[in-house]
């Protein structure tokens, strides 16, 4: 069995014994197709747990025992789609290495996304972790709340050989997901905290290299007490309506490999809904309709009231 430096090296995080082989064997393959370590140890995680709670050799293991898995009330959407993404992955490589006859998962139905919108971390919470008596806290709360970083990205932060001076100031590289790398300009209030750290890692871990992504995340919520996404997400909120509502700008900064994903993390502002549902309870934008015209392009059936570049009254065919 792989020794993993993590805190969950514990047995109760390890896969069932008849399972413990093949795991290894399948995390070497998840390794060689180059998946990062971060996804790596959350796979290790996800099976691990599934082994014990199935309870059962690998080959006995049917789509029922799957389904009542993924059923148990513990498990939110969330997490039942990434387990059986996992379980996906490994019964794949398990029936092509001979260790299962059928894959289990090919009746077991997907899970439907969850409300694209998650929580944005209101302003007085973020102003509280700006100010935090703790260092740590702080530069955690500005890389989270002022630059958009995940907290494993955190995690990885190196003063040494990730803060990069320029003409324009100091720049950070930030090690993201699928071994992505992207350069952010560094706010002037975090350029002094980060000036003034040992050369090394922005946290370091206990046991060489950095830190946790739980210490982050403990850091995190400590300080404004919400969870370090809801950070990240208020991040791409403020830079949205603050750029004129740029979301190629926020996907950059924030390492997005799509826009559609950006936009999940755009949260409502409650002023611009009041503002828009006041604006279309107006009717005055009708008021100013001078003429009413047939429009040759709507095919000229009925009469089209022309107001402000915008056509009303017509019968609109699908073409």
């Amino acid at each position: 069995m792989q020794t993993r430096k993590t805190r969950y090296d514990i047995v109760h995080v390890q896969p069932a014994e008849s399972w413990k082989r093949q795991v290894d064997g399948w995390l070497q393959w998840l390794t060689c197709a180059g998946r990062t370590p971060d996804t790596v140890r959350t796979r290790w995680y996800q099976i691990s747990r599934f082994s014990r709670l199935v309870d059962k050799p690998i080959a006995e293991v049917i789509a029922e025992d799957v389904m009542v898995v993924l059923s148990m009330e513990t498990l939110g959407l969330d997490a039942r789609r990434g387990l059986r993404s996992a379980l996906k992955s490994f019964f794949s490589w398990a029936v092509e290495h001979g260790h299962a006859a059928t894959h289990p998962i090919d009746v077991v139905p997907m899970f439907p996304m969850t409300d694209p919108r998650g929580i944005v971390c209101p302003e007085e919470n973020v102003a509280r972790g700006f100010s935090d008596a703790r260092e740590d806290a702080r530069v955690a709360v500005l890389l989270a709340a002022g630059m958009g970083l995940r907290r494993a990205e955190i995690s990885k932060v190196n003063t040494l050989t990730d803060v990069v001076p320029s003409s324009h100031g100091m720049r950070l590289r930030v090690h993201g997901k699928g071994r992505r790398v992207r350069v952010l300009p560094v706010s002037m209030a975090l350029q002094g905290l980060l000036r003034n750290r040992s050369l090394g890692w922005l946290f370091p871990g206990r046991f060489g290299g950095g830190c946790s992504v739980d210490y982050v995340s403990s850091l995190i919520k400590s300080a404004t007490g919400y969870p370090p996404h809801s950070l990240r997400r208020r991040f791409a909120t403020v830079v949205y309506y603050e750029s004129g509502y740029n979301i190629l700008l926020v996907s950059k900064l924030l390492g997005h490999a799509s826009v559609g994903t950006t936009m999940r993390y755009i949260g409502l502002v409650p002023d611009d809904m009041c503002v828009a549902v006041e604006k279309a309870a107006v009717t005055k934008m009708f008021s100013s309709v001078s003429r009413a015209v047939s429009h040759p392009v709507i095919g000229g059936h009925g009469q089209a009231a022309v107001a402000d570049g915008m056509v009303y009254g017509a019968l609109v065919h699908d073409f």
